[in-house]
């Protein structure tokens, strides 16, 4: 039976509190949460897991992926990571390089997965269109009602309106010269700043499977080989202006909104029905 849509989603334990303060508790509380979304989802994690995605997802549609920490699809760059990050040069000249990101090349590993085990899914699993969810996005989920299919009525009609393009989720306040340039160069994977949210985004398999290999040579070929890393948001945002016919943006243009907010979880969310 082919399904109209699957969430992807995926959860390991980096020690990210040595990084950055966030604790392995709250991603599990976040992803207890992420986890009972109405929906078919495809779960990778490490085989210690397994227990806790079957609890919270019992009653859904649900096909577990094991993979351990050192068998995650860009685990070979670690060392190679390590190096980058350690270089006194790249410490010097990349913005605000105390970030995770700079820090920690698990996180860079797990970050930049997201891609691969997006195309494992679309490869693997028969549905019309995939939604990548970062594990803990369930602390953006405001009203989002959980009960209800998801995605919508309405945000299934979305994606359809955009086949064969990445839905994903913009901010323009924040970083306005970033939003609005025309393009960026390779200049700008030094930068801190990120304009696209990485945590979520959409597509069909064919539109996965572009956007999986360019995002594989941004980070071994324009990255790593040139002595740099950086997150997959920064990767993001240099694809969208150079490769924009790939790409359908929501963009959160409220000045009030924090820029974190992913308004694009209840805009798929919604149903035709909805106000």
């Amino acid at each position: 039976m082919k399904r109209a849509s699957t969430i992807v989603t995926a959860l390991y334990d980096i020690q990210r509190e040595k990084f950055d303060g966030r604790k392995w508790s709250d991603y599990l509380a976040w992803f207890s949460k992420t986890l009972k979304l109405n929906c078919h989802m495809v779960v990778f994690v490490s085989a210690e897991l397994t227990d806790f995605v079957r609890e919270h997802r019992a009653g859904q549609p649900t096909d577990i992926i094991v993979q351990e920490l050192e068998e995650t699809p860009y685990f070979f760059v670690k060392d190679r990571i390590e190096e980058v990050i350690k270089d006194d040069k790249y410490k010097t000249k990349m913005k605000d390089s105390s970030r995770i990101e700079c820090t920690s090349s698990l996180y860079t590993c797990i970050q930049y997965s997201k891609f691969k085990w997006m195309k494992y899914a679309a490869a693997n699993f028969n549905s019309d269109y995939f939604v990548w969810m970062d594990a803990g996005l369930s602390r953006f989920f405001d009203n989002l009602d959980i009960t209800k299919k998801y995605p919508g009525s309405a945000g299934i009609s979305i994606l359809e309106n955009n086949r064969g393009r990445v839905v994903t989720q913009l901010f323009s306040k924040n970083y306005p010269d970033l939003f609005h340039a025309d393009n960026l160069t390779e200049e700008y994977f030094w930068d801190s700043r990120s304009y696209v949210m990485g945590g979520m985004f959409a597509a069909a398999p064919a539109a996965i499977n572009e956007i999986d290999t360019l995002t594989e040579d941004v980070l071994l070929h324009k990255m790593l080989n040139n002595n740099l890393v950086n997150n997959e948001q920064i990767a993001l945002g240099y694809l969208v202006k150079n490769v924009n016919s790939l790409f359908s943006a929501f963009v959160n243009e409220g000045a009030s909104k924090n820029h974190r907010n992913y308004e694009l979880i209840n805009i798929l969310g919604a149903d035709d029905d909805d106000e």
